[in-house]
């Protein structure tokens, strides 16, 4: 699971937040004003296992990130696509 923590003017950032992190399975966005954006990975248990400042990412190397850490994009039907059979984070 991972949650994204931002309230960002950076247009990149915005762009992922706003048109790409809805693609991906188990992902949550919370708004939170004045703060970084921060991808904040958890465990299955919510347990915090690491956090990523993203204000120097580009919207692409977001897209990235999410899929080098094993998040998978929802299909249409809401199946899981590009299963790299990993486990879940």
């Amino acid at each position: 699971m991972m949650r994204l923590k931002s309230c960002s003017g950076l247009p990149e950032v915005k762009h992922f937040i706003r048109e790409d992190l809805e693609k991906y399975e188990k992902t949550i966005f919370k708004a939170i004003p004045g703060h970084i954006p921060e991808l904040v990975l958890l465990d299955a248990q919510d347990n915090e296992i690491d956090r990523i400042d993203l204000s120097d990412k580009s919207r692409e190397q977001c897209n990235e990130l999410l899929t080098s850490r094993g998040f998978r994009l929802k299909s249409p039907e809401g199946e899981e696509l590009n299963s790299p059979g990993g486990d879940e984070l």
